[in-house]
């Protein structure tokens, strides 16, 4: 008797002792529920804000292309007409969401006026001044992005031919065009574009005086951007 006893108060024993660690393990596993809850919330939060904070919504785009006149600047007055020109720009954007951007920047167009074309020495007209507005990116499947343009324009207007040089105010203008963006590595993206940008200016080719009649200055722009992110 003395020996079942003693069994049972050693299978009792076991049992109490498996008990007291099954306790153990549940106390440590929800001690630290709460702490392994912190981690992932920190971990959801803070990947998504390490990817943002990688990539600025500030890019910068150098371009270079044809300037083509149009208009009064191409048939001429006074018998004047420019001939195909060079244009090149610096803008700066600023994402407002996945699809809308803000853009302001520089650029120079130029134009050549050759004797024969009606100017009477060798000459050029030069378009200059800044531009600011907005870009849209439409909807697309695939990894080029097609983009439409439209902005304000303030620009001067100037004709030099030998040593003579007059230059205009100042004048607000349009200029609309689309493109699209052609990814070429993770921060660099081609951008080939085409727009058309217009504005009056106070200059009388007839005496080359800077306040005279209206001069509609019209020209289309196809030009190769480089946009790099920041």
């Amino acid at each position: 008797m003395a020996a079942v006893l003693q069994v049972f108060r050693g299978r009792m024993s076991f049992i109490r002792g498996r008990i007291a660690r099954y306790s153990s393990n549940r106390t440590i596993l929800k001690n630290r529920a709460p702490a392994a809850g912190i981690a992932a919330l920190f971990l959801a939060v803070a990947v998504p804000l390490s990817v943002a904070a990688q990539r600025s919504p500030v890019s910068i785009e150098a371009r270079a292309g044809l300037a083509f006149p149009s208009g009064a600047l191409s048939s001429g007055q006074r018998d004047l007409a420019a001939d195909l020109g060079f244009a090149v720009g610096m803008t700066a954007l600023i994402e407002m969401g996945p699809e809308l951007s803000l853009y302001g920047g520089w650029s120079r167009h130029g134009f050549g006026c050759p004797a024969n074309f009606g100017c009477d020495v060798d000459g050029d007209f030069t378009s200059h001044g800044y531009e600011v507005g907005v870009e849209y990116i439409l909807p697309h499947q695939t990894v080029m992005a097609p983009w439409l343009r439209a902005g304000a324009t303030l620009h001067r207007f100037r004709y030099r031919a030998g040593t003579f040089e007059t230059e205009t105010d100042p004048a607000a203008g349009f200029e609309i065009g689309g493109g699209v963006h052609i990814p070429l590595r993770d921060r660099l993206t081609l951008v080939p574009s085409l727009r058309f940008a217009r504005y009056v200016a106070s200059l009388n080719l007839n005496t080359f005086q800077s306040a005279g009649e209206p001069f509609t200055v019209t020209r289309i722009l196809a030009e190769v951007g480089a946009r790099f992110g920041f």
